[in-house]
C-alpha cells in the first residue's frame, strides 16, 4: 500500500455522493427484482435458505422480505435469482440462514439490467479477515465467513436508485459560497417531493421544517434537508454550513501521521467550520502502518514529498502520532516512543512552539488482535490496558526528548469504551445497545459516519480546550439532533475529565469514594458523587489521578489480584482510597 500524502482546507461538503443519477424531468427510479450470487467455495448448501430483504428505515432495521434462495447454487459460478418485487427499496440485503456463517464470495443487486450500486454494509465478524466487504470486492476467490453463526447479513444502500432525489442548496456551500447574509433556496428533481429542513440534525417525515422559501441566513448555520415524497423512500441527507456574514474564527494548523485510524479523522475540518472555525489539516498515511515505517519511509523513499508538504505549511500548531500497539506490530513501547519523538523533534525543528499528541486507538473487537494487551479479560480492561500503553509511551518519550511541550494524549480510548458503556446503559437516544459494532466497527475494523463523528468531536475538545456542545452539528453523520448532542457531552465529558488533555480543575470537595460491587465474576466500581471517575491498582500500590488504569467499566476477578480505586472529577479533589479487600 503506498503511502498517501493529504492537504485539506475543507469549508464544506455534502452527506452523500450521488450515485446513478440520472438527469431528466422525472428522474427514474430502480426496484430490485433481480440478484446475483456467487457462493463460498464448498459452502453452497449453506445458502440454501437465504433471503433477500428491504427496508426504507435504515441498514439495520425495518427490513421486509422479498424473495428466497430455495435451491441448492452451482459451485464456481454466479447464480441468478429472479422476483417480482415493485417496490422501492433503499436498504437491501442478504441475510444468510441460521448457522451458515454467511458464506458468500460476491453479491449484486439489479433493477432489470441494471445493476443497483451504492454503499455497501455487512454484519460484523470474521474468521481469518473474511470480513463482508469480501463479498464486493469483485473477486470470486474471497469470501465473507463470519466467527458468527447466527445473523448475518450484507447489502447495499442504493441511495437515490430508489428514493427521492437529494435536495439541492443554492447557492452550493464550498469555497465559492457566499460569506455575507443570504437567501437559500432548496429544490429537489423529484416532482412533488417535500423538502423538510432543519439546523442541529436529520429531519424525519414528521419533523423539522417544512420548505415553502428561500431560507434567510444572517449568521453562522449549518442546514440539513430531505426529500419526501410519497411512495418512495427518504432522499440521502443534504448538509453544508454558511457563514451567513459571521467572521471565521482563526483555527490551527495541524498534521497529522498514521494510518487508516487517522483517516477516520478527514471530515475533521469540517465539523471545526461548524463551529465558525477555518481549521486547515494535513496528513501522512500509510493503512495500516506504524510510526516505525512511517518515518523510515518518510526519510528515506519519499523525503522528497514530506519535506515538500511540511515547506508547503506556515507552521504547525498540533501534530499527531498514531502509534500501533502490542499485539498488532511492535510489542516494543519503548522502540514506538524513539520514532514518536524522532517526529515529534522534526516537526518542532519548523514550529517549536507546536503542541504534540499521542493518538490513543481502541482495541479490536477480536482479543488478541489489535490493541489486546494484559489484562484482556473484557473488552474494557483491553481498553484500560491499551490507554495505559498510550501512557508508558508518553512518559518514554518525555524521556528522551526534553524540548518543547510535552506531548499529551488524545484519548480516544476512552471515549470509545464509554460509547460502549452508554450505548448498553440505554443512555444515548435513538441507538441499541447492540449498535457499538456499526458505530465503531462498520466494516469489521473502521468506525462508521456516527464512529467518526464521536472522534472528531473527541479531537475538537481536546485541540481547541472547549465543548463542542451546541457548536457542532452532525454535517456527515446523518444523526438526529439528540444523537448528536449526546456524543458531543460524552466527548466532552472524556476530555475535560483526562487530565492528560490540560483542562482538569482542581477543587477542594472531596469525591466520595469508591464503592465496590463483585459478583463473583467481576469488580465494579461506582462513587456516590455524580459523573466520578476512577482509577484502580491490581499490585496493591496506591493509585492516583494519574496513575493505575483507568475504570473502564469492568475489572476480573482473579485470584491473586489486590484492587484498589480512587475516584475523582474535574472541578474536585480526588477521594481516598478504596480496596477490595
Amino acid at each position: 500500500m503506498k503511502y498517501r500524502m493529504k492537504s485539506f482546507l475543507v469549508v464544506a461538503a455534502l452527506t452523500w455522493q450521488t450515485l446513478g443519477y440520472v438527469s431528466a424531468a422525472e428522474p427514474a427510479v430502480f426496484p430490485v427484482n433481480r440478484a446475483r450470487v456467487f457462493p463460498a467455495p464448498g459452502k453452497e448448501q449453506a445458502l440454501v435458505g437465504g433471503k433477500i430483504t428491504g427496508s426504507n428505515v435504515s441498514d439495520r432495521e425495518g427490513f421486509e422480505h422479498i424473495a428466497a434462495i430455495t435451491a441448492t447454487p452451482t459451485a464456481g459460478q454466479w447464480n441468478e435469482i429472479t422476483f417480482p418485487n415493485t417496490k422501492l427499496y433503499r436498504w437491501i440485503r442478504y441475510e444468510a440462514p441460521a448457522g451458515s456463517h454467511g458464506d458468500i464470495a460476491e453479491l449484486e443487486f439489479y433493477s432489470g439490467k441494471r445493476m443497483l450500486l451504492g454503499k455497501s454494509f455487512g454484519s460484523f465478524g470474521w474468521n481469518g479477515l473474511h470480513n463482508w466487504p469480501r463479498a464486493f470486492d469483485k473477486k470470486t476467490d474471497t469470501f465473507f465467513d463470519s466467527d458468527i453463526a447466527d445473523d448475518q447479513f450484507v447489502g447495499v444502500d442504493v441511495g437515490e436508485l430508489a428514493t427521492a432525489q437529494t435536495p439541492r442548496m443554492d447557492p452550493p456551500a464550498g469555497v465559492a459560497a457566499p460569506t455575507g447574509p443570504l437567501d437559500l433556496k432548496l429544490s429537489c428533481n423529484t416532482p412533488g417531493a417535500v423538502i423538510r429542513y432543519a439546523f442541529d440534525g436529520t429531519p424525519g417525515p414528521d419533523s423539522g421544517l417544512v420548505y415553502d422559501k428561500p431560507i434567510h441566513l444572517d449568521g453562522l448555520t449549518t442546514i440539513f434537508a430531505v426529500a419526501f415524497k410519497e411512495g418512495m423512500p427518504p432522499s440521502p441527507v443534504a448538509s453544508a454550513t454558511y457563514l451567513g456574514g459571521t467572521a471565521a474564527k482563526a483555527g490551527f494548523h495541524s498534521m497529522h501521521v498514521g494510518n487508516s485510524l487517522t483517516a477516520s479523522l478527514l471530515p475533521f475540518p469540517n465539523y471545526a467550520r461548524t463551529a465558525g472555525r477555518v481549521h486547515d489539516f494535513h496528513s501522512w498515511l500509510k493503512d495500516g502502518g506504524n510510526t516505525t515505517a512511517i518515518w523510515n519511509n518518510s526519510q528515506t523513499k519519499s523525503k522528497a514529498d514530506w519535506d515538500k508538504e511540511l515547506e508547503a505549511m506556515p507552521g504547525i500548531d498540533r501534530f499527531s502520532v498514531q502509534p500501533r500497539l502490542p499485539g498488532f506490530t511492535d510489542a516494543d513501547l519503548a522502540h514506538e516512543a524513539k520514532h514518536d519523538a524522532l517526529f515529534f523533534d522534526l516537526v518542532r525543528a519548523k514550529s517549536p512552539d507546536v503542541q504534540p499528541w499521542i493518538y490513543s486507538e481502541w482495541p479490536s473487537r477480536r482479543p488478541g488482535f489489535n490493541g489486546w494487551v494484559p489484562p484482556f479479560e473484557t473488552y474494557e480492561e483491553a481498553c484500560a490496558a491499551l490507554l495505559m500503553c498510550s501512557e508508558t509511551i508518553q512518559s518514554k518519550v518525555c524521556e528522551i526528548s526534553k524540548a518543547g511541550k510535552r506531548p499529551r494524549i488524545l484519548p480516544c480510548t476512552l471515549a470509545v469504551v464509554h460509547l460502549k458503556n452508554r450505548l448498553e446503559q440505554g443512555l444515548l437516544p435513538g441507538f441499541a445497545g447492540s449498535d457499538f459494532d456499526p458505530i465503531m466497527f462498520y466494516d469489521n475494523v473502521h468506525p462508521g459516519d456516527a464512529g467518526r463523528y464521536l472522534l472528531c468531536m473527541t479531537w475538537y475538545a481536546a485541540f481547541y480546550g472547549e465543548s463542542p456542545v451546541g457548536k457542532m452539528p452532525p454535517l456527515q453523520a446523518n444523526l438526529t439532533a439528540g444523537q448528536a448532542t449526546a456524543l458531543q457531552q460524552l466527548a466532552w465529558d472524556v476530555v475535560k475529565n483526562y487530565p492528560d488533555c490540560g483542562l482538569y480543575e482542581e477543587g477542594t470537595e472531596l469525591c466520595d469514594k469508591p464503592q465496590f460491587g463483585n459478583d463473583g465474576k467481576v469488580f465494579t466500581l461506582k462513587s456516590s458523587t455524580g459523573g466520578a471517575w476512577f482509577r484502580y491498582t491490581l499490585d496493591g500500590t496506591a493509585p492516583t489521578r494519574t496513575h493505575g488504569y483507568i475504570y473502564c467499566g469492568k475489572i476480573s476477578v482473579q485470584q491473586g489480584i489486590q484492587v484498589k480505586a480512587i475516584a475523582y472529577k474535574s472541578g474536585m479533589a480526588d477521594s481516598t482510597v478504596s480496596s477490595s479487600q
